[in-house]
C-alpha cells in the first residue's frame, strides 16, 4: 500500500492511495470461503457451490466492501498518526476516474482524495474592554418577591365585601338586550382577577361592592387586549359548535363567590418550607431572595456579554476557510442539496458557525478547558429539577431519571456542548476587562427585547 500527501496550499491538500493485490486479496479469500460454506444453491449441496461461481456471484461487492473499508482504515490512522488537522472528511477527488472492481484479477486500485486542512489564524478582538450590564436590586424587589412566596403559601378564604384588586371574582352572568336579560340570551359564570379587569368604570364598581351585587359590563373589553376567540373561548366559555354563536357583549353578572388569598404567616416552618432547612430567619430569606434575582439578572447579563464578546472576536479574527472544497462536501454528503442551495446554506450560516467552532476549540485548547463525567450528571440532574418547575420529585425519582438521561446519547453530547461552551464563555469573562455599568432591572430586560427583536439576542447564536 503506498500513500501521498500532496499539500496544494495553506488549506487544501490531497490524498492519494493505492490498494495492491495483497492488502485485499486474504481477506477476499476468506470472505468468498465464508460466502461458499453458507451457500444453499438449488442444485447444490449446502456448502458446496463451486468457489468460481460464488466468486462471480459476490466477488465484485465484496471487493469493494473490502478496499473501501482498508481505504478508511488507513485514511484515518494516516491522518491520526501524522497530526494532520483538517474540516470535514476526505472526498473524492473531481478528476478520481471510475474504479471498476474486478475480483478475477490481481490490479492495483489508486484513488486520490480532496481534503480542506484547518486554518491557522489567531485569536483577536478580547483586548478592548466591554460593556457589563450589573442590574439593580432593590429592597422592593426582593419585598415584592417574599410578598409573592407568602401569597403562593397562603390560605384562600371568602370575602364579603371591601374587595381588593387581588381578590378573584366569580359572577354568574347572563347577556342582556336593552338592558334587560335577553331571552334564551347566554348564561355563563365568568371568574376573575379584579387587577385585570381593564374597564375602570367597571372596576371601581366591583372594588365598592358586596357579595349578591350586580354589575353590568362588556365583556369584549372586561379585559384588556383580549381577541374576540379569547372572549368566545375562555370568558364565555362557548363549545366548538357555538364559537360562531352571535352575542350582544353586554352582560349582567351577580356576584357570587369572592376569593382572597390571605399569606401565610411568616415563621419558621412557612421559611423553611419555600427555601430550605438551611435557612431558618425572614433575614436569611431575603438575602437568599436577593441572590436569586440576582443570579437571574446576572445570567442576562451574561448572556448580553458572550453575544458581544462572540461578535468581536468574530469581526477581529480573520479565518480563511477552504470554501471550494468545504461546499463540495457539503453536496457529497447531501444528496438532497443542489449547488445553489448549498451556496446559500454556506453563506447564511455553515461558514461563520464553522469559525466559531474553530475559534471556540482553540480556546478549549489554550485554557485545557475538559468537560468531566460528574459535569455532565450535574447538568443532567439540574435539567431534570428545571423540568419539575420546583416540586419535589424525591431522590429516588430524581436520581433514576438522570440515569436514564446518561444511556441517551443524543443527550449527552447536547449537555457536553452547552457545558463546555458555557466553561468558554467562563473563561474568556476571566480573560476580557468589564466595563460595568448599574442599570435598572426593567432597562436591562428592554435591551434583551430590542436585541431578540433585531434577531441579535443572546440565544439566537447558533454553533456548528
Amino acid at each position: 500500500m503506498k500513500i501521498d500527501f500532496n499539500k496544494k496550499d495553506d488549506l487544501n491538500a490531497q490524498i492519494s492511495i493505492s490498494i495492491e493485490n495483497e492488502d485485499y486479496s486474504g481477506k477476499l479469500e476468506n470472505e468468498l470461503r465464508n460466502y461458499q460454506k453458507k451457500s444453499n444453491l438449488k442444485g447444490f449441496r449446502k456448502g458446496k457451490t463451486p468457489k468460481s461461481m460464488i466468486r462471480k456471484m459476490y466477488g465484485k461487492s465484496l471487493l469493494a466492501d473490502i478496499v473501501n473499508q482498508k481505504i478508511q482504515e488507513e485514511l484515518g490512522g494516516y491522518l491520526k498518526d501524522n497530526e494532520i488537522e483538517f474540516l470535514g472528511q476526505p472526498i473524492p477527488s473531481e478528476d478520481q476516474t471510475l474504479i471498476n472492481f474486478d475480483p478475477n484479477s490481481k490490479q492495483s486500485y489508486d484513488f486520490t482524495f480532496d481534503l480542506g486542512l484547518t486554518p491557522d489564524f489567531e485569536i483577536n478582538g478580547i483586548e478592548t474592554p466591554f460593556k457589563y450590564y450589573d442590574a439593580i436590586i432593590t429592597d422592593e424587589d426582593i419585598e415584592t418577591e417574599w410578598e409573592r412566596y407568602r401569597k403562593q403559601k397562603g390560605e384562600r378564604v371568602d370575602v364579603e365585601e371591601n374587595f381588593e384588586d387581588n381578590d378573584y371574582i366569580t359572577f354568574n352572568a347572563v347577556e342582556l338586550e336593552n338592558g334587560e336579560v335577553k331571552p334564551k340570551g347566554l348564561e355563563t359564570t365568568i371568574s376573575i382577577l379584579v387587577s385585570v379587569v381593564d374597564d375602570q368604570e367597571v372596576k371601581d364598581k366591583i372594588l365598592s361592592a358586596k357579595k349578591g351585587d350586580k354589575i353590568q359590563f362588556n365583556v369584549n373589553t372586561l379585559e384588556k387586549e383580549r381577541s374576540e376567540e379569547y372572549v368566545r373561548k375562555y370568558i364565555l366559555k362557548l363549545g366548538e359548535e357555538e364559537m360562531d354563536r352571535d352575542y350582544n357583549p353586554e352582560f349582567e353578572g351577580e356576584i357570587v363567590e369572592v376569593k382572597r388569598v390571605v399569606p401565610a404567616e411568616v415563621n419558621e416552618e412557612f421559611i423553611t418550607s419555600v427555601f430550605g432547612e438551611e435557612i431558618k430567619t425572614e433575614e436569611e430569606a431575603k438575602d437568599s431572595i436577593k441572590k436569586e434575582i440576582k443570579s437571574y439578572y446576572d445570567s442576562q447579563a451574561d448572556a448580553i456579554l458572550f453575544r458581544d464578546i462572540q461578535n468581536k472576536i468574530m469581526e477581529e479574527s480573520e479565518i480563511h476557510l477552504p470554501d471550494a472544497f468545504l461546499k463540495r462536501w457539503i453536496e457529497f454528503n447531501n444528496d438532497k442539496l443542489g449547488p445553489e442551495e448549498v451556496a446559500k446554506e454556506y453563506e447564511n450560516y455553515f461558514a461563520d458557525n464553522l469559525r466559531w467552532t474553530l475559534i471556540r476549540n482553540k480556546l478549549v485548547k489554550k485554557h485545557e478547558i475538559e468537560v468531566q463525567p460528574e459535569d455532565i450528571h450535574n447538568e443532567m440532574r439540574t435539567r431534570v429539577m428545571r423540568y419539575a418547575g420546583g416540586y419535589n420529585l424525591g431522590e429516588d425519582f430524581i436520581n433514576q431519571t438522570v440515569q436514564r438521561l446518561m444511556q441517551d446519547q443524543k443527550q449527552v453530547e447536547d449537555a457536553y456542548e452547552e457545558i463546555l461552551s458555557s466553561m468558554v464563555f467562563d473563561t474568556l469573562k476571566d480573560d476580557v476587562e468589564l466595563d460595568k455599568e448599574e442599570i435598572e432591572q426593567d432597562k436591562l430586560m428592554e435591551i434583551i427585547q430590542d436585541l431578540k427583536s433585531k434577531n441579535q439576542g443572546p440565544g439566537t447564536d447558533e454553533e456548528e
